[in-house]
């Protein structure tokens, strides 16, 4: 009879309550199992005999049920990352969690697994079965409104955890980056005319921003060192600053212009746009605005990473 199928659910809630109540982390798994077990009945249920496809990476093609699937193994992730944070004290493996961060690698996993959903299903269509048969091919299941939320969710969540001193600052860094660069793909790709438009170029331009921003913020991950001068300085310090302000920064700056920072700049300033006439920014306004991000980018670097002094050459030239 139907009403079987409660117990299931019934014992989902139970696992849940007791989850919590005493914030112990068996019941964070046993509510991860149970979970799986109700969401497998309901993928197999409603969509073993659906035929449509999803374009999950460029090029390759998966059924609506796995995909479904892939959906369910992300919320129980998510379930597992809630419980290693509301987790009594005192826990097995709690000196090692912290230690190794894993609390924020698991999160930043997380972010990979869901930007690469939402960009999935930003390029699905409407189903022929949709309500209205006008929007097929027309609207996507998902909108772009649903990434800015939940980039921004990422965003609030993960430095409030770091504020917890829950997680560290490296995948604090790497959590956040993903989360921006994938707003700002987004962003970049429906505004542009006559210009590549698939799942692969949005990837890439999500790939090139988040490595933008992770360089521009890795520094914060480094121990500062206290030095007066630049002549006090260790020489490891001295290959450090110089490999990323002279090396590093600049390579990473150059290869994100074209895929993002032409566009971006030419967005906000108005050049392109989806009216009839667009024009592209100028090469000179490109570097000029290149120049002021790595200026900007060194001395962020600089004052962090030597905040005594030690740093005032690079200084002057990022000024």
């Amino acid at each position: 009879p139907p009403w079987a199928a409660l117990l299931i659910p019934m014992l989902l809630a139970e696992s849940l309550a007791l989850w919590v109540i005493t914030k112990q982390l068996r019941y964070a798994f046993l509510t991860v199992f149970v979970f799986f077990t109700c969401c497998t009945i309901l993928i197999t249920y409603r969509m073993t005999f659906l035929t449509e496809t999803v374009e999950i990476v460029p090029g390759k093609q998966m059924l609506l049920k796995t995909f479904a699937k892939v959906s369910m193994f992300a919320t129980m992730w998510l379930i597992i990352i809630i419980g290693m944070v509301h987790r009594a004290p005192g826990g097995v493996g709690k000196d090692f969690m912290k230690k190794y961060d894993v609390t924020g690698a698991c999160f930043a996993v997380y972010v990979f697994v869901l930007s690469a959903m939402e960009f999935s299903l930003l390029r699905q269509p409407m189903p022929v079965y949709s309500r209205d048969s006008f929007e097929f091919g027309r609207v996507a299941v998902y909108s772009a409104s649903a990434v800015y939320c939940t980039g921004l969710l990422t965003l609030v969540i993960m430095w409030h955890l770091k504020a917890q001193k829950l997680v560290k600052g490296v995948s604090t860094v790497v959590a956040s980056s993903m989360a921006i660069g994938k707003m700002i793909a987004v962003t970049i790709q429906p505004n542009l005319v006559g210009v590549d438009n698939s799942l692969a170029s949005l990837y890439l331009r999500w790939i090139v921003a988040s490595s933008l921003l992770m360089t521009i913020c890795c520094p914060y991950a480094l121990k500062p060192v206290y030095v007066k001068s630049s002549i006090q300085l260790p020489k490891n310090a001295s290959i450090t600053v110089v490999s990323y302000c002279a090396v590093i920064l600049p390579l990473v700056i150059i290869a994100s212009v074209r895929l993002v920072l032409e566009p971006l700049v030419g967005l906000l300033t108005g050049h392109n746009s989806t009216a009839f006439y667009t024009t592209s920014p100028k090469f000179s306004e490109i570097i000029g605005y290149s120049s002021a991000l790595w200026g900007v980018s060194v001395l962020s670097m600089v004052n962090h990473y030597l905040p005594n002094g030690g740093g005032d050459v690079w200084k002057r030239v990022a000024a």
